[in-house]
């Protein structure tokens, strides 16, 4: 909860760009689903009249909507990824700063594992999750949002088809979000204490040959690292099942 609030506030700076990538994908999802339209057009005019309809102007007006559909996608993702770099870049920089500004007794009893996976693997995952799983998030959302509409617009008994879904959808959200936090955050403190094992060993590397620890710190790492794919596998499980 404290990184979103965190976050919440980083994209509230940002709410001029984010404004501009979901109208880009608005009108993106919107150009996509004229083509569905044109089509019905074409069949209800063909079966109307028995004969052949206006084919040529329904190709072009539906080459045209992909286009556009293309061309805003292309256009929001990139802005996107641009705006996700931006703010990456301001929590890399708060960071440095916050640990900076910590006494250093703090910063030595959060050990070097965590510092080092916060700095370097959280960043990563957090820079494909604004890179990729944000604008992808939009993507699918606007989308969601408007074919829902126009399914409720075009054929409302339809649309109700969905309405059994949604407690279904709630109840399986509930039930994976109650197991795969518990799995993951298993999965980062593995993962922590693999880099302290590393970090650790390379900076004293000199002493531990000095006195011959170097198996103890190899088996060590071995089992930190089993500990790691273990928890991996654990929290793959839990997104498959």
């Amino acid at each position: 909860r404290a990184s979103w609030r965190h976050v919440r506030r980083l994209l509230h700076e940002q709410r001029r760009p984010i404004a501009v990538v979901l109208a880009l994908q608005a009108v993106a999802s919107a150009a996509g689903l004229v083509g569905p339209k044109v089509l019905e057009g074409v069949i209800n005019n063909t079966t109307a009249k028995g004969g052949n309809a206006r084919i040529e102007e329904a190709i072009v007006i539906f080459a045209g909507a992909l286009v556009l559909q293309t061309v805003l996608t292309g256009a929001s993702r990139g802005l996107g990824a641009v705006l996700g770099e931006s703010i990456l870049a301001r929590l890399r920089e708060q960071l440095v700063k916050r640990v900076l500004d910590l006494p250093l007794g703090v910063v030595e009893r959060a050990g070097s594992g965590d510092l080092l996976t916060r700095a370097s693997t959280d960043v990563d995952d957090l820079s494909y999750t604004v890179r990729t799983g944000l604008p992808q998030l939009l993507v699918a959302s606007v989308t969601a949002v408007l074919a829902v509409a126009a399914l409720l617009w075009t054929a409302p008994v339809l649309g109700l088809a969905l309405v059994p879904s949604i407690p279904i959808v709630a109840a399986g959200t509930r039930w994976y979000l109650r197991r795969a936090r518990g799995a993951y955050q298993g999965e980062m403190a593995a993962y922590a204490r693999v880099n302290g094992d590393i970090q650790e060993s390379v900076a004293a590397g000199r002493t531990i040959e000095a006195f011959r620890l170097g198996s103890k710190r190899i088996t060590q790492t071995d089992r930190d690292i089993r500990s790691w794919i273990g928890w991996t596998a654990s929290c793959a499980g839990t997104s498959i099942w």
